[in-house]
């Protein structure tokens, strides 16, 4: 599954730089370990297997630890464009039935007003700086947390859940499994000629 270039990744280049984000860098190793320690979290913050875990934020390193962090729990990432407008992403998101909003910074403001429409909000994990009353902030809650195993997600299973554009009309969700997902990536690889060297 996806988390397997993970595992690998640290495996055979644990100082090896995964990310640089605002000034600060992580080496794979650091990336897995933070990676083990946020699906714990998850975890303890309800989320179960199957769980649809949604992601309102912009591009970042934290935004990639969570794209590996959620499968590693056995959960479903479910990606809501920022650029949707808010009762878009609210009736998106009543849909998926998402058991975590993870957001950051930058989008908190617009996630309060979606969840606000929603009847059964789900809780809101923040990425970054302060977390409002009821949601929690990541890296104070991560210092504690102990690390959780790999639950090993592959094959059939339900990785991602991708919305297009709706461009044409009402967005659609793509159900995408880690075969497909992973096949797809190594055929990038393959394409890009993509080399340990690059910086992406």
């Amino acid at each position: 599954g996806l988390t397997d270039f993970l595992r690998r990744a640290a495996q055979v280049n644990a100082s090896g730089t995964a990310s640089i984000c605002g000034g600060m860098k992580l080496t794979w190793r650091e990336t897995l370990d933070r990676v083990s320690k946020t699906a714990a979290l998850l975890e303890c913050l309800g989320v179960k297997p199957n769980d649809r875990v949604g992601i309102i934020a912009n591009n970042s390193a934290r935004f990639l630890e969570m794209l590996f962090a959620i499968p590693w729990c056995g959960a479903v990432v479910a990606p809501l464009n920022t650029r949707w407008s808010v009762a878009e992403s609210s009736e998106i998101a009543i849909d998926l039935e998402c058991s975590i909003i993870v957001t950051d910074k930058a989008n908190l403001g617009r996630t309060l007003d979606i969840l606000s429409r929603m009847p059964y909000p789900p809780r809101i994990l923040v990425l970054d700086g302060t977390a409002p009353e009821g949601a929690v902030s990541l890296e104070p809650a991560l210092i504690n947390c102990p690390s959780r195993s790999d639950a090993r997600r592959k094959g059939d299973d339900l990785a991602m859940i991708c919305f297009t554009g709706g461009t044409t009309g009402r967005s659609k969700g793509a159900l995408l499994t880690h075969a497909g997902m992973y096949t797809n990536v190594l055929q990038w690889i393959t394409a890009v000629q993509a080399s340990p060297r690059d910086k992406l």
